[in-house]
């Protein structure tokens, strides 16, 4: 099997009120202009890996596209392909993630797996664990706010003390670009941990436009039936793994920042 270039958005979630065309359509047009402005010499596979919340789940939903694409199944329950329905040709992939909100409110993706544990009812090193005993990739997500005070003295201490072979560092477009790396990040990355990319798209409408404009790019051995495997063994394996593509500005944070805050103040239907 040859060796493949794969960008893959890390950081994928996929809300009731996006537009799915547009966002296919979209990721892929970012994803192309990532591979002209870093010159690749090789048309890349392209890939959404999930992150979603617990109430949501894409593999389960009925969406609509367009007459220019079409849903398919691979070998494996963790992934779907899109299809262009006119040449047959593969343009994306799509892979079951979720994002875990742990006991100390620290976010974990749980990467190229259908494990779903509910938000907040294991700590953080429990549910790092509880991802890879299920088979997925545990990435520990970097966000505004929650790697200071008490909560950064525990990703401090899971930095420290966990297997950067076991382990991935999450950041994305939610980092502004006038935001400096942050110092546990740099400690982890000293360590030997990998640093993946993701878009982080909110929920509201057009934020499905961001998704592929940040992301990973990865080198190795591709399986088109079994995607999501492929991409366990890639994640860990992969000796380079480089982030490709732009954060948001500090004037796109602090709105998207201001909305996500307000969104969370929002009462819920129970």
């Amino acid at each position: 099997m040859q060796e493949n270039l794969i960008l893959c958005d890390a950081h994928v979630h996929i809300y009731p009120q996006f537009d799915l065309t547009n966002a296919i359509k979209n990721s892929i047009s970012n994803f192309t202009k990532i591979e002209k402005v870093k010159h690749l010499q090789n048309e890349s596979i392209k890939v959404w890996l999930l992150t979603e919340g617990q109430d949501y789940d894409f593999f389960t939903r009925q969406y609509t596209l367009n007459n220019d694409y079409v849903i398919k199944k691979t070998g494996e329950n963790e992934s779907l392909i899109i299809i262009n329905k006119h040449t047959d040709k593969p343009l994306l992939y799509i892979i079951a993630g979720r994002q875990v909100v742990t006991r100390e409110k620290l976010e974990i993706c749980a990467l190229a797996t259908q494990y779903n544990q509910k938000d907040r009812t294991l700590n953080t090193r429990d549910t790092i664990k509880s991802v890879l005993d299920f088979g997925g990739i545990p990435a520990l997500n970097w966000a505004p706010g929650k790697w200071f005070f008490s909560r950064g003295k525990i990703v401090r201490d899971v930095i420290e003390n966990s297997n950067p072979e076991s382990l991935l560092i999450s950041e994305t477009t939610m980092r502004p670009t006038i935001w400096p790396t942050p110092s546990l990040m740099k400690i982890a990355i000293k360590k030997g941990y990998k640093v993946i990319a993701g878009s982080d798209p909110l929920p509201f409408m057009k934020e499905e436009n961001l998704i592929g404009s940040y992301c990973t790019l990865l080198t190795g051995k591709f399986d088109p039936e079994k995607p999501a495997d492929s991409l366990r063994k890639l994640l860990l394996s992969s000796a380079d793994i480089k982030r490709f593509g732009k954060r948001s500005g500090p004037l796109t944070f602090t709105k998207r920042q201001f909305n996500i805050m307000l969104y969370n103040k929002m009462p819920r239907k129970t």
